[in-house]
């Protein structure tokens, strides 16, 4: 049955504030929404932030004429852009699964890593263009020393909000978080390599050294983007999880298992925080059906808590080795 319009509109009111975990015959789903509201306070205090951010640094442009700060002022463009998609990916990606979309929402989560990664590249290639145009035409740069301490105080800003970000990302797995905060230290160091470049003008008088050090910005944050882009890729292709495989042996060697064998065919995926979990568990030979399946929904329960956003599924074989000594005749 398709979940109605009105419970769409409604369902951050009640889903988000509690942990809850569903088992059937077949799997057990646990799902935590208790942080969606830090997620969205946290990107909605990163999109004001920004914004005060980019004015304080496009009035840095326009009293120095300077093509370093225009090139930093380019990526708090993109800052503020790519938090403002984000906050809607996060919110579009905590949606309840639906008929048409039987594994929820969550890769909303990769194309906003996606579109972070592209605007960084978009902003590499302006500040690449103005800067070749600078040089042509002559560089002209005045009021440094204002300059310095409105992009020093920006920078010192975007750094603690960055801060902030990445630790709740990381706390909360979302990789929304992590790429907005991973996208504000790259505006850090940028911050920190135009501050550096534009003393050394200052003390010199070397006005040339303004366009070199904006593409020298350029090729740093072209890094940046093209990593984001790759973690993109592969949570849209399925990547394996090697913290989840690990998450899964560590339960199953836990001793009270004492009628598991072992097990195979383990496969895991991400879909922005969700995982998804499915492996074949040996029971001992001459279990009965009903006392197998209460192993592995067991089973299922300890992977999911432990993973905290999970849909684990355990599907039951017997044990076939002649030698094994848990064998029921």
């Amino acid at each position: 049955m398709s979940i109605p319009k009105a419970s769409n509109l409604m369902y951050g009111a009640f889903t988000f504030l509690l942990a809850s975990e569903i088992l059937n015959p077949d799997m057990v789903i646990r799902q935590d929404y208790s942080d969606f509201p830090v997620q969205r306070s946290t990107l909605i205090a990163s999109l004001i932030v920004g914004l005060v951010i980019l004015c304080v640094k496009f009035g840095a442009y326009v009293l120095t004429n300077s093509t370093a700060i225009l090139s930093d002022a380019l990526e708090s463009i993109a800052n503020v852009m790519t938090a403002a998609i984000a906050l809607a990916c996060l919110i579009a990606s905590k949606k309840p699964a639906d008929e048409k979309h039987p594994y929820g929402h969550g890769k909303m989560e990769f194309f906003s890593a996606a579109f972070e990664g592209g605007a960084i590249l978009l902003a590499a290639l302006l500040i690449i263009y103005r800067s070749i145009d600078q040089m042509v035409a002559g560089v002209d740069v005045h009021s440094l020393d204002i300059g310095l301490f409105l992009v020093g105080g920006a920078a010192v800003s975007n750094g603690l909000m960055g801060l902030i970000i990445y630790k709740r990302g990381k706390k909360t797995e979302s990789i929304v978080l992590e790429a907005e905060g991973r996208h504000l230290f790259t505006d850090v160091f940028t911050s920190a390599g135009v501050i550096v470049g534009l003393i050394v003008v200052y003390v010199t008088g070397w006005q040339i050294l303004d366009p070199i050090i904006s593409i020298a910005v350029a090729f740093n944050i072209t890094y940046v983007g093209y990593k984001l882009l790759k973690q993109s890729a592969q949570g849209m292709m399925d990547v394996a999880c090697d913290g989840d495989e690990k998450i899964v042996e560590e339960v199953l060697s836990d001793p009270a298992w004492n009628e598991i064998c072992g097990y195979h065919k383990l496969r895991c995926r991400h879909s922005g925080q969700f995982h998804f979990v499915d492996f074949h568990l040996l029971i001992s030979a001459g279990r009965r059906i009903d006392e197998a399946h209460k192993i592995a929904s067991e089973v299922e329960s300890a992977v999911a808590k432990r993973l905290k956003n999970a849909s684990v599924i355990a599907h039951v074989e017997p044990c076939r080795s002649p030698d094994c000594k848990k064998r029921r005749n």
